[in-house]
């Protein structure tokens, strides 16, 4: 939990196993030339983010 402007905020990371298959599937068609670790780790992720 972080503090923003007087409010708290929480995060949460995510993964969603199904959205992963469908964004690495993706990526890996385009079949790139300089492929990126970093990137092909992070798909599947997402960030939520809210103020209650």
């Amino acid at each position: 939990m972080e503090k923003f402007s007087s409010h708290s905020i929480y995060v949460h990371t995510v993964l969603d196993p199904e959205r992963r298959g469908r964004e690495l599937r993706r990526y890996l068609l385009k079949l790139p030339k300089n492929y990126d670790a970093f990137t092909v780790k992070r798909k599947g992720f997402m960030v939520l983010m809210n103020s209650s």
